[in-house]
């Protein structure tokens, strides 16, 4: 499709892009991820397009495949991200003989609808090691 221009040579059309903020990559919770988390991660942020957070689908198969990681490491790297705080889980996919959907996530960096974002992540702190005395 060739590109048009307004009035003043401008195109309509920006490039699809993903942002990542500098206070997430400064936060404790960004730091503390794997590149195989982050990938995952960038991957869900791919999917979203400002109006479907909460519907972003993504499954343990898919992630794996795009991410070029197995599909048990996927599945943990999900997890991770929904224990830090970046994703929450808005409908659980399932896998069966008849039907097979996806899961359905959402990122806290962004709206939900009319509601804020929770950026849960920017509260995640590591775990305390317990000191012997």
């Amino acid at each position: 499709m060739p590109r048009t221009h307004n009035r003043t040579g401008r195109s309509r059309f920006d490039a699809s892009h993903l942002r990542l903020y500098r206070y997430m990559l400064k936060s404790e919770a960004w730091r503390s991820l794997t590149p195989q988390q982050r990938a995952v991660y960038v991957e869900l942020e791919s999917r979203h397009n400002g109006t479907n957070n909460g519907f972003i689908s993504l499954s343990v198969r898919e992630a794996a495949e795009t991410c070029n990681i197995a599909k048990d490491t996927a599945a943990a790297c999900l997890k991770v991200l929904t224990e830090r705080g970046f994703i929450r889980c808005a409908k659980l996919g399932s896998f069966n003989y008849k039907l097979s959907h996806a899961s359905e996530w959402e990122l806290t960096a962004w709206p939900v609808g009319k509601e804020l974002p929770t950026k849960d992540f920017m509260r995640w702190q590591p775990r305390q090691k317990k000191s012997r005395s």
